[in-house]
Order: structure tokens, then C-alpha cells, then sequence
């Protein structure tokens, strides 16, 4: 398939992504043809760059691709969005004290719910 190019020469592919979850909360997925998992994984593989094993797409983009994963986004979007428009008096302390100290709070929340760390992580997204 052809694919236009850009000014530098590189091909251009515009990727649509959809939520996996019900709530329609969390990460997003690109939307591609599904392949069958070879390992265990919670979301079936897709034919995208994001669906493949990160050994595999280091290899095929090299210098072109960038993985970029930011713990917490979410919260610190809306901080750094408050920031940049002056309105940092919307957000409220102690989603600042969670932003700064997300660990500490992770801890708390796990013991209030009697559950996994890993699993308290979610819970401030619900």
C-alpha cells in the first residue's frame, strides 16, 4: 500500500484508536486487524506498531520511532494544563500532593481497599 509523504521524504499513516474498556477510561488502542497473543497479555495483538512486541518495533523503526509512557498522565496533564492557562487554583491540593507523592498515596489507597498496590493504581481513574 502507498502512502503519502511528507516534506522530509517519510511516509505518512494517520492511526485511529479506540478504548478496550467498557468504561471507556484509561488506554487507548490502535485500531487494526487482530492477531492472535502468543503470551498471555490482557488485549489481543493488533497489526499496528503499537500491537507489536517492543523487541520487534525497535527494530523496524529504530531512530523514526519514539516510546513515549508517562506514569500518571492523566494527573499530570491536568496540572500541566492548569499551569500553562494560569488557572492552577482549579486543581485542587490534594490532586497536586498525589501528582508529587504518587507512591505514598498508592500505599494509602491500597490498604483503605484492601488490595494490590497494582490494582489501587486504578482506582483514582474510576
Amino acid at each position: 500500500k502507498e502512502y503519502p509523504l511528507d516534506k522530509d521524504g517519510c511516509a505518512v499513516y494517520e492511526v485511529e484508536y479506540e478504548h478496550r474498556d467498557p468504561s471507556r477510561r484509561g488506554r487507548l488502542f490502535a485500531i487494526g486487524e487482530q492477531v492472535k497473543p502468543l503470551d498471555d497479555t490482557k488485549y489481543p495483538r493488533t497489526t499496528t506498531l503499537q500491537g507489536m512486541h517492543s523487541d520487534l518495533r525497535a527494530r523496524l523503526v529504530g531512530k523514526f520511532g519514539h516510546d513515549i509512557d508517562c506514569e500518571n498522565s492523566e494527573v499530570r496533564l491536568l496540572c500541566s494544563i492548569a499551569a500553562q492557562f494560569d488557572k492552577s487554583c482549579l486543581i485542587e491540593k490534594s490532586l497536586q500532593k498525589y501528582r508529587d507523592n504518587r507512591k505514598v498515596w498508592i500505599d494509602k489507597i491500597a490498604q483503605a481497599h484492601s488490595v494490590e498496590p497494582s490494582d489501587a493504581k486504578r482506582l483514582p481513574n474510576i
